[in-house]
């Protein structure tokens, strides 16, 4: 077996027991560095963008061609100086549509179990909408520091995307300021890797085990 397929072959047994064991942990991390404008594919597709504002406002660009729910949720890194003051303005067609402020909704505290991070949850919005072009602008005061974007809340984990995640984790651990390694904190991270060890190590005693049996009846498999 080639080594990338066997790579291959070991994340996605990884993430299919990490997300039976937690499936509403399905959504799609993203990670777009200094990007200050970003375009959303499928915005129904559950999604969180972990981000920063560097002196300036980000836009995210939603296209529908039908007639869909539009989700947004805005969070903060329960980390030192990261504060809960970030407005999001959105527009459809160039046109105002609404203006989602800090203080819409007390923040509270949100731990979430997949990746075992902590953030402050702000304000929701949810509205059945029609097709559009749709502007998501991220700003806050002084536009500096950083927030984390939810956006759409259909959960979907294409092949394609297992191999991209695993990494994106990583990228997620070093923006709260943590090791890489800090993945395998998380039981849902940990359990499978526990798991699939453990079958690895039993397939490998079956093979050596009927290889050794082969040898032993005078016969060399091929």
């Amino acid at each position: 077996m080639k080594k990338t397929t066997a790579i291959q072959l070991f994340a996605s047994a990884f993430l299919f027991f990490a997300f039976l064991m937690h499936p509403a942990a399905a959504h799609q991390p993203q990670v777009p560095g200094d990007a200050t404008n970003i375009d959303v594919p499928d915005p129904t597709v559950s999604k969180a963008y972990y981000a920063e504002l560097k002196g300036e406002p980000v836009t995210y660009h939603l296209e529908a061609t039908k007639p869909f729910s539009l989700y947004l949720n805005v969070l903060v890194p329960k980390i030192a100086g990261v504060t809960e003051d970030y407005t999001l303005t959105v527009t459809k067609d160039g046109q105002p549509w609404t203006v989602i402020t800090p203080g819409t909704t007390p923040w509270k505290i949100f731990h979430e179990p997949f990746g075992g991070d902590t953030y402050w949850m702000g304000p929701e919005y949810q509205a059945d909408v029609q097709p559009g072009d749709y502007e998501v602008t991220v700003s806050s005061p002084d536009n500096a520091g950083k927030y984390v974007l939810a956006i759409g809340q259909l959960e979907s984990f294409p092949a394609k995307e297992i191999l991209r995640t695993m990494k994106t984790l990583v990228d997620v651990k070093h923006y709260f300021g943590k090791p890489g390694i800090a993945i395998f904190q998380s039981p849902f991270i940990y359990g499978p890797t526990i798991v699939l060890i453990v079958i690895i190590g039993g397939v490998w005693w079956l093979v050596a085990w009927r290889r050794s049996r082969h040898t032993d009846a005078g016969t060399i498999p091929r």
